[in-house]
């Protein structure tokens, strides 16, 4: 155990030196300031670079990022709880795609989480591809049939095109075939012809599963007979990560569950994913210390871990050991906001879709819908256009939502490409990813939006202090996915619906 787990969860009182209480019609928005937020995201952007360039999960920049929220949070009075989890961490070794017919050429490659081990040399077999693709995402099912794989030569490596089922459909579907590798090459509309990242159900799969660009899968299919070797070195360890929680006084009975993950990826800092949702959550609970709020409702405070490593620290709350409702952590919450993504460099004002109007997944609910339309209604005072992103975005916000709970929050875009009505509306250049140092070592400060991030961060602010102070009850949940047990792993490759399992 790498931290000793506080057991209160309350706030302490106000100490001494603070600013003075918020003055008569000011808000809890008022108080959220753009110097202060990017106080905070110069600090986690010092972290990094004490630290490898990273806070990814298990890592001095975690640590370091957590003790710099503990310190904060206690110094304004809070008494901070510091829960741990078991991980199950997935570590490559060594990975490598070589296409033999052309003369031993590397061919760029990501190893999925939780691939197998293993060094094949053998020939490809495409598997129900389409080349050019449909028009829109996930219209490709290759490899997800098992007739699919009829006739496939066992011990051939099976080529596959991302879409339409997860990726683990696919590599169990190609394994039970009889392959001895699988190559999963992305789809190839816009937005999806890099080399696909993702992550497998752990303990499924024992083949190496590598994904490829669109552009190399097409290569070797007009190559014809092509062969190649793949290699995958991998290992799985069990650790220890922890997520963190703090809370307001108020009705724990009628309390708001706040949250945001506070780990980056292993590429670079990650500063806008997620050390801006993180610096908003840490600031908005400094503001209300410092500002003397006593809400009606209790505020609970979330920074989860390992999110980036499948949604772990947040699974680990949600679901019990059985992967039930986890109850002793849930009940007497009314609703779950997240807020993952505030600051991308050429990012939108997006608000989850409470009541799926724009994404029908199946899992509004009255109380999503009353979050949405108060994000909405704060926005339109301020003459600001939004845009909308799904409830099953795949962040932290998954589990909440697939559970029924009322869920919403706020997010300003990955790797989606911003459009020329997007433009005219918040400015930045169409054609451009909304955050182009996603996933990447630029993911710096200098990556950010300061103004957007601001501006995400006063509507969270202004939503999280009327639900806090809301006094009629809240709107009861409503209907429910259901996830099985062993489904809690997600992937690395978050903020696409597609990207992390299909």
């Amino acid at each position: 155990m790498r931290f000793a787990p506080l057991l209160a969860l309350t706030l302490a009182g106000c100490p001494e030196g603070i600013e003075e209480p918020l003055s008569e019609g000011e808000t809890l928005a008022d108080a959220i300031t753009q110097d202060a937020l990017m106080d905070h995201l110069g600090a986690l952007q010092d972290i990094a670079d004490a630290n490898d360039g990273n806070r990814m999960f298990l890592s001095g920049g975690y640590d370091s990022s957590v003790d710099y929220i503990v310190t904060a949070l206690e110094d304004a009075g809070y008494t901070v709880r510091i829960e741990p989890f078991e991980i199950s961490a997935f570590t490559v070794n060594g990975a490598r795609v070589t296409d033999i017919t052309a003369g031993s050429v590397d061919i760029p490659a990501t190893v999925f989480q939780f691939s197998g081990s293993g060094d094949v040399s053998a020939d490809i077999t495409p598997v129900d591809v389409v080349i050019p693709p449909g028009g829109s995402n996930n219209t490709t099912d290759s490899g997800c049939e098992t007739s699919d794989f009829d006739g496939f030569p066992v011990g051939n490596i099976a080529l596959i095109q991302r879409g339409t089922c997860t990726f683990t459909t696919k590599a169990a579907n190609a394994q039970a075939a009889g392959a001895s590798a699988v190559l999963i090459f992305n789809e190839g509309q816009q937005g999806r012809r890099d080399a696909v990242e993702g992550q497998l159900d752990a303990g499924v799969i024992n083949i190496p599963v590598m994904g490829l660009s669109y552009g190399s899968g097409r290569d070797l299919i007009d190559a014809g007979a092509a062969s190649a070797r793949v290699q995958v070195d991998a290992e799985v360890q069990v650790d220890e990560d922890v997520n963190l929680f703090a809370s307001t006084e108020g009705d724990p009975q009628r309390a708001i569950l706040v949250g945001a993950h506070l780990d980056g990826v292993q590429a670079g800092a990650g500063i806008n994913d997620n050390g801006s949702g993180s610096a908003f959550l840490l600031e908005l609970a400094l503001q209300m210390a410092q500002g003397d709020i006593a809400p009606a409702n209790q505020v609970q405070f979330a920074w989860w871990g390992a999110e980036e490593e499948g949604l772990l620290g947040s699974a680990a709350y949600f679901f019990d050991d059985f992967g039930e409702r986890n109850d002793a952590n849930l009940d007497g919450v009314d609703a779950y906001l997240n807020f993952d993504m505030l600051a991308s460099g050429n990012g939108v004002r997006m608000i989850y879709d409470g009541d799926a109007s724009d994404f029908n997944d199946g899992v509004d609910n009255d109380g999503s819908a009353l979050i949405e339309d108060l994000f909405e209604a704060h926005f339109a005072e301020r003459g600001l256009q939004t845009g909308s992103e799904a409830l099953l975005i795949p962040s932290d916000s998954y589990w909440p939502a697939i559970l029924g709970m009322p869920t919403g929050g706020l997010f300003s875009g990955a790797f989606g490409v911003k459009t020329n009505a997007e433009e005219d509306a918040v400015g930045g250049d169409d054609g451009v990813a909304y955050d182009p140092c996603y996933h990447l070592r630029c993911d710096t400060l200098d990556n950010t939006n300061p103004q957007l991030f601001t501006e995400l961060a006063k509507a969270g602010a202004d939503v999280i202090e009327q639900l806090a102070q809301r006094e009629e009850p809240f709107p009861a949940g409503g209907r429910r996915r259901a996830v099985p047990a062993q489904q809690f792993a997600k992937p690395r490759g978050c903020h696409d619906h597609a990207a992390w399992d299909r």
